[in-house]
């Protein structure tokens, strides 16, 4: 039941995540994907959160996440402690920054390959506010197979029922945003 629950979260995010803001998804990565679900091995990332004092990296979340797919039925999830680069430009238009880090993300698969058959690197963008504290302003999430090609993209803000409804402002509600929205896609009860 949990295989078919993941598929199913897997086709609706690759719909919500990144409809109408152009293909990134390979179809024939995401099929594979789709049909050796349980029997996959994924390396989780430190997320990448920008902030405007600098990007900083956080492993308690990669934690968080990966617990989360073991939990919903992947073969194997281990967390890295090697930290994927994506420091780019950081673009005002979400779109560009989700494409560049899309893109430094495969390379730096590339020059770092993995053991496993799929790479997942969640990121978030965090600023200030003028009212004082911060606010989240995006949630990306990047599935890649081993030979870099993009299995599931997940674009979220505020225009996505599940991050407006948590009004996310801290690294903590971004993972559990990004959780929530997967558990959604899955019915998030289990049987």
């Amino acid at each position: 039941m949990a295989k078919r629950r993941i598929i199913l979260v897997l086709v609706c995010l690759v719909v919500v995540g990144v409809a109408g803001c152009g293909r990134v998804v390979d179809s024939a990565a995401n099929a594979k994907l789709k049909q050796n679900f349980g029997k996959v091995s994924v390396t989780v990332y430190p997320t990448f959160v920008w902030r405007v004092g600098g990007p900083v990296y956080d492993r308690a979340s990669a934690k968080d996440i990966a617990g989360y797919l073991e939990t919903e039925g992947m073969a194997s999830v281990k967390t890295s402690e090697q930290r994927a680069c994506l420091a780019g430009k950081l673009h005002m238009v979400q779109w560009k920054l989700f494409k560049q880090s899309l893109r430094l993300f495969q390379s730096y698969l590339k020059d770092n390959p993995i053991d496993t058959d799929y790479a997942l690197l969640a990121e978030y963008l965090i600023t200030p506010v003028p009212s004082g504290g911060q606010a989240a302003g995006g949630i990306h999430c990047y599935l890649l197979d081993a030979d870099g090609r993009v299995a599931l993209a997940v674009l979220l803000n505020s225009h996505h029922k599940v991050f407006a409804e948590a009004k996310p402002k801290t690294t903590e509600d971004c993972t559990t945003v990004l959780i929530k929205a997967l558990g959604e896609q899955l019915g998030d009860k289990k049987d």
